[in-house]
């Protein structure tokens, strides 16, 4: 008895065409305090952003078009103009704090420590208060007698 064994392979050949570095959204460098993320330049950026649908929202051929469509690290605030004097949890002071944007004009912050301080007990202002204290001095004499008996 003869058994013939036959099998077939085909392979198909498939090209995998690599994505061009682009501008886009780096999510995890998200910043919740000021609302503001990174745009970052390479080709590492999901597949499905290199498509016809998505493109146009997530990659960008300069950091300028990403950021502007992203809101970018790009202006520096002073701290003065994003953050504000709160009184802490205990009332016992005031803090500075770096609030974001739409937080600013809430009616229970301050722009100065002193408005701050005006609602809240402050460590450094100090009354000043006089109080007069008297001395008194106690003396007092021990006498010993000795005897001798001779």
């Amino acid at each position: 008895t003869t058994t013939q064994v036959s099998s077939t392979t085909t392979t198909k050949a498939t090209t995998t065409q690599e994505s061009p570095p682009r501008w886009y959204p780096h999510f995890d460098s998200y910043d919740e305090t000021t609302e503001t993320m990174e745009c970052i330049y390479d080709d590492l950026y999901p597949d499905v952003w290199n498509t016809p649908s998505e493109r146009e929202a997530h990659l960008f051929e300069t950091e300028e078009n990403c950021c502007d469509t992203w809101n970018c690290h790009t202006e520096t605030v002073a701290p003065s103009d994003e953050g504000r004097w709160l009184s802490n949890e205990e009332g016992t002071d005031c803090v500075f704090m770096t609030l974001p944007p739409g937080m600013l004009d809430a009616d229970w912050l301050f722009e100065t420590r002193d408005g701050c301080c005006a609602v809240s007990t402050c460590p450094d202002i100090v009354t000043t208060t006089s109080t007069e204290a008297t001395t008194t001095q106690v003396s007092s004499t021990t006498t010993t007698q000795v005897s001798s008996t001779t």
